[in-house]
């Protein structure tokens, strides 16, 4: 039997001149049961269709901050001076997203891809989390100075779908991120949360699988073996559409 087929985004590093991706993320697919491939950033393609002519799921990865102007908003406290961006890459996984829902393509979104969930549904995002008024005393480091293999703070699972893939009410996770999910569009709802309250998953409120994670389970999975469970869940996905 043939493994499903998971397209994987890339960073689009500054200057345009190459495509980037981590290890880990084709590794976590692999593991999963998956067959990874990795797709070329660039907005001037006409190909979203034919590409996912190609694929059973699509794996949106981490990178670069979403920029503000893409959910109406104007970037704040020096964020264009502080944190890259890419507007080429923001847009073409936008697209292609909305491509694939449409399609009924299983999407999984980590970290940065669980803000491009939300942006491109028509959400908007705290352009960092110290905005979302909780008060400093009460705030969790949301990007870690500890070694990202392991996990940093403690976060509640709320949707139905992460509680069915962590049997768990609570787990702990790394965490690489500023920005976090704000308001959460139609078609998605809030799946889990942190203790100062930032959006820590999302899910889909129908059938098809959408899920987005703030933390990073594919540095986790030799660590925490637990966190195979989310790539295992994408690819029997995945392995549905495949079978219609």
């Amino acid at each position: 039997m043939k493994r499903p087929v998971i397209g994987l985004t890339t960073t689009l590093e500054e200057g345009l001149k190459r495509h980037e991706l981590w290890r880990a993320y084709p590794t976590a697919i692999d593991l999963a049961g998956g067959l990874p491939i990795i797709l070329p950033t660039d907005e001037k393609y006409p190909h979203y269709a034919e590409y996912l002519d190609l694929i059973d799921g699509l794996l949106l990865t981490g990178g670069q901050d979403i920029h503000p102007l893409l959910y109406n908003e104007p970037p704040q406290g020096g964020l264009t001076e502080t944190w890259p961006m890419c507007l080429v890459r923001d847009r073409f996984e936008i697209e292609i997203t909305r491509l694939a829902i449409k399609q009924g393509i299983p999407i999984l979104g980590l970290c940065r891809g669980l803000q491009l969930l939300v942006v491109a549904l028509g959400g908007t995002l705290w352009q960092d989390v110290s905005f979302n008024g909780t008060p400093p005393t009460q705030r969790i480091r949301h990007f870690q100075n500890l070694d990202p293999k392991w996990p940093s703070h403690e976060i509640e699972l709320t949707g139905e779908r992460l509680k069915d893939i962590y049997p768990k009410s609570s787990m702990l996770v790394n965490s690489l991120h500023h920005q976090s999910a704000r308001d959460i569009p139609l078609g998605l709802k809030a799946a889990g949360v942190a203790a100062d309250a930032i959006v820590e998953a999302i899910e889909g409120t129908t059938d098809l699988f959408v899920v987005g994670v703030q933390w990073h389970p594919e540095l986790l999975v030799r660590t925490d073996k637990l966190q195979l469970n989310l790539f295992q869940a994408f690819v029997a996905a995945a392995h549905e559409t495949r079978s219609r």
